[in-house]
């Protein structure tokens, strides 16, 4: 059986516009839709429909941004988005859901981007109740996707111990996303085939492949890859896909990412249709074992939360996530950020550039929540 490819889809017309040949000739196999950007009832009846279509056909797919699994805190905002979590399922049936590792630049719905963790400094135990939660108030299957910004060689590292424990504990699986490895492996010059090779690829349900950008740090002097979805896929992607596909046994999804707002060219759109086909033969070269449910996952929407003890200072955590999250808000220069004091973060170890990066981002995407 060959993996399904399909798009990341949004609601604007442009984009539909632009990957509608891919429709009509029946090259979009399997739609993934993050849900929680856009209500229900706030959609384009023409969206719904198209959704519908796939459900239906039980090729749709759910993908989360704003969840924020690995604050250390259940907060109102969990409860938020699990209560439209639950009502989203009642208007569409998803084959699974899959969420972001890190935890949310801000404490506020539908702001902010996914911040990691030092992760050797927490353990996934810590986040039971909310990965319980989130598996509870689904019927299908939960995968966590990696992190493109890395603040640091370790966060590189760990981050693959991190997901191999919460696949070992929780029985989720890995949204391997191609480009923030890319990410990774250039802003810190490693190989990206020895990144992958950190992953246990028997978890791994679930491709993304997209483009990005370039941004120069001035105080590094140098370049820094982001996995902004506005720019063709790099070509060494494709030969890094055609590479591991085989060896992804239970991969049973690809799917292309890119935001509307950068096809508003012809030849942005005529490169998005050439890397959608480029995709697609390099996945016809290949054929992939297929599980009915892969990894024994199991519905689990009656399960309880067992009795477990969380790490003593969760509090502290708590704290210093929104600590750093403002002050990355704030500050002016990455030093600024180094001479602050934290339990759970070695940021004195960071990167300049990419603490320099996390910064713009974050001064660029967030919303203020004072």
């Amino acid at each position: 059986m060959k993996p399904l490819l399909g798009l990341s889809i949004f609601p604007q017309l442009s984009f539909l516009n632009t990957c509608l040949s891919l429709f009509e000739q029946e090259k979009v196999e399997v739609l993934e839709w993050s849900f929680d950007h856009c209500h229900y009832e706030n959609r384009p009846e023409w969206f719904n429909l198209l959704l519908k279509d796939y459900s239906e056909a039980g090729r749709l797919l759910a993908h989360g941004v704003h969840y924020s699994a690995f604050t250390a805190q259940m907060n109102e905002l969990h409860d938020e988005w699990l209560a439209l979590w639950e009502q989203e399922q009642q208007q569409l049936k998803y084959v699974h859901v899959s969420e972001h590792i890190g935890y949310k630049s801000q404490l506020k719905q539908n702001s902010g981007f996914p911040l990691p963790l030092d992760y050797h400094l927490v353990d996934v135990q810590d986040f039971q109740q909310q990965v319980v939660a989130l598996q509870s108030a689904s019927k299908i299957p939960l995968g966590f996707e990696i992190l493109a910004l890395s603040l640091s060689y370790q966060q590189v590292v760990e981050q693959a111990k991190f997901v191999t424990g919460l696949c070992q504990k929780f029985n989720t699986f890995i949204v391997l996303d191609l480009h923030n490895l890319y990410c990774q492996a250039f802003n810190f010059n490693l190989e990206i085939d020895a990144l992958i090779a950190l992953y246990p690829i028997e978890y791994i349900r679930e491709i993304h492949i997209s483009g990005g950008s370039f941004s120069y740090s001035d105080l590094a002097d140098k370049q820094v890859r982001r996995d902004t979805h506005d720019g063709a896929i790099p070509k060494a992607l494709f030969k890094v896909l055609q590479d591991w596909l085989p060896r992804f046994k239970h991969c049973q999804y690809i799917i292309f990412e890119q935001l509307p707002e950068s096809l508003k060219t012809t030849q942005a759109q005529q490169q998005f249709i050439s890397d959608y086909d480029q995709l697609m033969r390099v996945r016809d070269q290949f054929s992939v074992e297929a599980l009915e449910q892969p990894n024994k996952l199991l519905h689990v929407e009656n399960r309880s939360l067992p009795p477990h003890e969380l790490f003593n200072d969760r509090e502290t955590l708590f704290e210093e996530q929104y600590l750093l999250a403002n002050a990355l808000m704030q500050v002016k220069t990455p030093q600024d950020l180094q001479v602050m004091t934290f339990k759970y973060f070695n940021h004195q170890d960071w990167s300049l550039a990419m603490i320099e990066t996390a910064i713009k981002l974050s001064q660029r995407w967030n919303v203020n929540s004072e």
